[in-house]
């Protein structure tokens, strides 16, 4: 009977490196960067994933780094990688005006301009080259020195939402400016 087998194509699937996500989950403490959710099930994290800043495709030498890895929760991993919000030098997360609707003020507003938290080890910290691949890449630019409200960019670049809901977010225990081992020194610029 012909035509009723469907045809199947070959296709390349991405191979990912395990120890990638493990090593990056545990250098953040099983804690979201941006959020800092760490909710544990079975003694394992629950809606983590470690995402590459610099995408896995676009190759490199350091892309299974923990350099390299921001480890997100859920609701931060996929709006990270269309864009929705990146890493100043700073490691502060910076919003794009473009993500807009319902729940923007909760899930990625009230984040806007704050520090991420960052590893406990500063060998772990992002490389400096991977938010900057981000910016380029997949984002677009960012002011120097401006968190979004001097903004005279297209509208689909980025701002800092004004408005910031109520909630409260978990202390920052670790990277903390200016620690002995922090990623961003006391001046409050990036590595």
């Amino acid at each position: 009977m012909r035509g009723t087998v469907p045809e199947f194509g070959l296709f390349r699937r991405r191979l990912r490196n395990p120890a990638f996500s493990r090593s990056v989950l545990s250098a953040y403490g099983g804690r979201c960067a941006v959020c800092a959710l760490s909710v544990r099930l079975h003694n394992g994290p629950v809606a983590l994933e470690a995402a590459h800043i610099k995408w896995h495709m676009a190759g490199g030498p350091n892309r299974d780094e923990i350099s390299n890895g921001l480890s997100l929760c859920a609701l931060h991993q996929r709006p990270f990688d269309v864009s929705a919000f990146t890493l100043t030098s700073e490691y502060r997360v910076f919003t794009a005006k473009a993500a807009v609707g319902e729940g923007r003020g909760w899930s990625l507003g009230q984040y806007s301009d704050r520090p991420t938290q960052l590893p406990e080890r500063k060998s772990d910290c992002p490389d400096p080259a991977s938010p900057k691949w981000h910016h380029r890449e997949v984002f677009g630019p960012i002011p120097k020195g401006g968190n979004g409200s001097d903004l005279h960019l297209p509208s689909w670049q980025v701002t800092v939402t004004p408005r910031v809901t109520e909630a409260r977010r978990a202390p920052r225990s670790r990277g903390v400016p200016g620690g002995r081992d922090s990623c961003v020194p006391a001046n409050g610029k990036g590595v």
